[in-house]
């Protein structure tokens, strides 16, 4: 729950919004699942893993459009090779929105 603490000398539009220490999420399941020294270790940023998953991901996308291309003639390869493909740019999301957040690399 956020509270709004509102000065009376502020101009209208202007408030002071102030968040709750747990924004609501302490009662989420899954919450005290990780110790804050773990999920501090799995949350550092680091350039060199974040170019190791993107080449992980090309690799995956080429081997699959190569795969996609080797078996074009024969339809009932073709069809899972195609599902494969799909599979790997679906997994793409994840990344991409951690980029948004830009967490991934230590650099931007």
């Amino acid at each position: 729950m956020t509270k709004v603490q509102i000065d009376p000398d502020m101009q209208s539009g202007d408030a002071d919004v102030i968040a709750e220490p747990d924004m609501g999420t302490m009662a989420l399941p899954g919450r005290h699942v990780l110790d804050r020294e773990t999920l501090a270790d799995l949350s550092r940023k680091s350039d060199a893993a974040g170019l190791k998953h993107l080449a992980g991901h090309v690799v995956a996308i080429l081997a699959a459009g190569m795969l996609v291309s080797a078996v074009a003639d024969i339809l009932w390869l073709r069809i899972p090779a195609m599902v494969l493909l799909g599979f790997t740019f679906t997994s793409l999301f994840a990344p991409m929105h951690e980029c948004v957040h830009g967490t991934p690399f230590a650099s931007r």
